[in-house]
C-alpha cells in the first residue's frame, strides 16, 4: 500500500509539474509580494477572545498586535509590539508597559491603555465564556473575577494609569509571563466598536468579519470566502507599516493533507501547514523544500473519565501499557519520537517523570484487576478527526488493544468543527489530539489539567494534582517549583486520563522563494519580515 501510495504521489508530481507557458501562482504571488499559506482547517473566528485552534491563531498574528510580539527573526524571542518597553518592579511585583504613541486602529483611532483594559475585562467575563482565560491568571484577581468570587473588575491587576502606559500587578510569581503576553487571548480588540455595533458577546456581534473587522496589526482582512480563502493586505496605518515586506498573506484552509501537498507541487502555495503520511519520502522538484523544526507539541489519547466505562483509572492504564509507541511515531506517524511524559523532553531544566513503558503482559494485568470475576470488558468508541494522518493513528491503537487485550474499539471520523463539539460537550469516549504549546514552560502542558481549567476535556479531577499545581504557581525559588511540577505530572501519567503518545515535529513544505522563514518551536509567527524572491 505504501509504495502504491507514493507511485501515486510521484505520478500526480509529473502531471503537476509539466512544461507550460503560463506562470505558476507563485510566480505570479512573488511578483506582486504576497504570501500564500496553508492553513489547516477553516476558521471559526477572527476574534481573539474566541478563538481556540493555532489556525485561527495564525491569522491572528497578521491582522492583530499585542503589547509584545514574536520577534520576526526568532519567534521564540520576545520583540516589542504596541509597547515600545516595559519596567517590572519586582518588590510590588509589578509591570509598567509604555504604548507606543504611533499605534493605530485600521480605522485611525489610537490604541491606548484602556484597548488593553477592556479586552481583559471581556475576555475574563464569567458570562462571557473565553476558552482560554487562564491564560491571564498571573494577573492578581483574575481568577477570583471569573468564578463570580468578586464582582469589581478594578480589583483584577490591570489599570491604564495613563492613555499610553498600563499596568498590570501580578498575584503569584510568573517567570514567563512576558513569554504569555505573545498569546492571542491578549490580543487587543477595540471594544469600543464592538459595543457601538452590537453587544459584547461571543456570539451576536459580528465585527471580527470582511468587512466588519477593525485591527490593529501589520496586516488587515480583505476578504473571507468561507472553506476557500482568507486575503489580508498590509495596513497603511500600522506604525511600522513601511518596514512591512510582504504586501499581503493569503491563508488557504486545507483540512485535507493530502489536497494541501498537490496544492503545494502545484505551486500554489509558499508554504504548507503539514505533510501528508503518504507524502514523507515522495520526491521533490525544485524550489520544493522539506522542513522537519522542533516543536513543542505533544499528541495523545484523550480518555473522556465522567464515562463510566473509562471511570476505573486501571482501565486507563491497561490501554496505556498496551500502546506500542516507538511503532506508533516509527511506522504509523512516520515522524517525532515516542513520547515518555506528557511535556516535551526540551524545556530547559525540567526533567518530566517517566510514564510506564509498553508492556502487553502488564497491560492484561491491569485489565483482570479493573474487571476481576469476569466482568464484561466495555466496547470503546474512538472520535477522531478525519484527518487521515490521524485516522492511521486511531485505527493503529485500535489494532494494538484488539490484540492485547481483546478489547472491540469502534472508530469514528469527524470533521473538525464536529469532533471539538463533542469533546467540549463530553459526548465521547475516546479521541486523539495534538496540544501545542503557548509558552516556553511545563506548567503550559500541566495547568490544562487542572480541574479548574476549561481546556480539561479529560474531565478528570485529583485534588492532590491541583494543589501541586497551586504550590508551584507560588513558588519563588526555580528548582523546587519545578520539582512541584514534576511530581504532579507523576499523577498525570499515573491516572491516565490522557495518555501521550508522540512529541511532535513541525513537518512541513517551503518553496525556496521565501526567504526569513524562521524555525518557531511555538506556532506563533510574525510575518513582517518574510521575504519573497523572483528568482529563486
Amino acid at each position: 500500500m505504501r509504495l502504491q501510495l507514493l507511485f501515486g504521489f510521484t505520478l500526480a508530481l509529473a502531471l503537476l509539474t509539466s512544461c507550460s507557458d503560463r506562470p505558476s501562482p507563485i510566480d505570479e504571488a512573488n511578483a506582486d509580494g504576497v504570501l500564500l499559506l496553508g492553513n489547516g482547517e477553516e476558521p471559526n473566528t477572527l476574534d481573539p477572545h474566541v478563538a481556540a485552534t493555532v489556525a485561527e491563531a495564525h491569522i491572528l498574528y497578521a491582522l492583530f498586535e499585542g503589547l509584545v510580539s514574536p520577534d520576526p527573526e526568532n519567534p521564540q524571542s520576545i520583540a516589542p509590539g504596541v509597547a515600545t518597553r516595559w519596567e517590572f518592579d519586582e518588590s510590588a511585583n509589578r509591570y509598567v508597559f509604555h504604548l507606543r504613541a504611533d499605534a493605530l486602529w485600521s480605522d485611525g483611532s489610537p490604541v491606548t491603555a484602556a484597548d488593553f483594559v477592556s479586552s481583559v475585562k471581556r475576555a475574563l467575563d464569567p458570562e462571557f465564556g473565553a476558552p482560554y482565560p487562564e491564560i491571564f491568571f498571573d494577573l492578581k484577581n483574575a481568577r477570583a473575577y471569573l468564578s463570580g468570587e468578586l464582582d469589581d473588575f478594578e480589583s483584577v491587576g490591570i489599570e491604564a494609569i495613563a492613555d499610553r502606559q498600563l499596568e498590570i500587578t501580578l498575584g503569584r510569581p510568573a517567570p514567563h509571563f512576558l513569554q504569555k503576553l505573545k498569546h492571542f487571548a491578549w490580543l487587543p480588540v477595540p471594544v469600543r466598536v464592538l459595543e457601538e455595533r452590537d453587544s459584547l458577546s461571543r456570539g451576536s456581534n459580528p465585527w471580527a468579519v470582511e468587512g466588519a473587522i477593525i485591527s490593529n496589526g501589520p496586516f488587515v482582512l480583505d476578504s473571507w470566502v468561507r472553506n476557500s480563502i482568507i486575503e489580508t493586505s498590509r495596513s497603511k496605518t500600522y506604525w511600522d507599516a513601511e518596514n512591512v515586506t510582504p504586501q499581503g498573506v493569503h491563508f488557504y484552509p486545507y483540512e485535507n493533507a493530502e489536497l494541501e501537498y498537490r496544492a503545494f507541487q502545484s505551486r500554489q502555495l509558499h508554504v504548507t501547514d503539514k505533510i501528508p503520511v503518504a507524502a514523507l519520502d515522495a520526491p521533490l522538484a525544485p524550489p520544493a523544500i522539506k522542513k522537519s523544526d522542533p516543536f513543542l507539541a505533544t499528541s495523545y489519547l484523550l480518555a473522556n473519565t465522567d464515562s463510566p466505562k473509562l471511570a476505573n483509572p486501571r482501565f486507563r492504564q491497561a490501554l496505556a501499557r498496551a500502546i506500542d509507541k516507538r511503532s506508533l511515531a516509527r511506522d504509523v506517524n512516520r515522524s517525532g519520537n515516542p513520547a515518555t511524559s506528557f511535556t516535551p523532553d526540551a524545556l530547559g531544566d525540567y526533567a518530566p517523570p517517566l510514564a510506564e513503558s509498553y508492556d502487553p503482559n502488564a497491560a492484561r494485568t491491569l485489565l483482570r484487576q479493573a474487571f476481576p470475576s469476569g466482568q464484561d470488558i466495555p466496547e470503546l468508541n474512538f472520535i477522531v478527526s478525519n484527518i487521515p494522518a490521524s485516522r492511521a493513528v486511531a485505527e493503529a491503537l485500535q489494532a494494538m488493544w484488539k490484540e492485547t487485550l481483546g478489547i472491540e474499539v469502534t472508530v469514528t471520523n469527524m470533521e473538525a468543527k464536529t469532533l471539538f463539539a463533542s469533546l467540549n460537550e463530553g459526548d465521547f469516549e475516546l479521541s486523539y489530539l495534538t496540544w501545542s504549546a503557548d509558552y516556553e514552560d511545563p506548567s503550559a502542558f500541566l495547568d490544562m489539567w487542572n480541574s479548574r481549567n476549561r481546556p480539561n476535556r479529560a474531565r478528570w479531577s485529583n485534588p492532590d494534582y491541583n494543589a501541586l499545581l497551586e504550590r508551584a504557581s507560588l513558588e519563588q525559588e526555580p528548582s523546587e517549583r519545578l520539582n512541584l511540577l514534576a511530581e504532579a505530572e507523576s499523577i498525570l501519567l499515573a491516572q491516565s486520563p490522557i495518555i501521550p503518545l508522540i512529541w511532535k515535529t513541525k513537518d512541513y513544505y517551503i518553496d525556496a522563494s521565501v526567504a526569513n522563514w524562521p524555525p518557531a518551536p511555538i506556532d506563533m509567527r510574525s510575518y513582517k519580515r518574510v521575504q519573497l524572491k523572483t528568482n529563486p
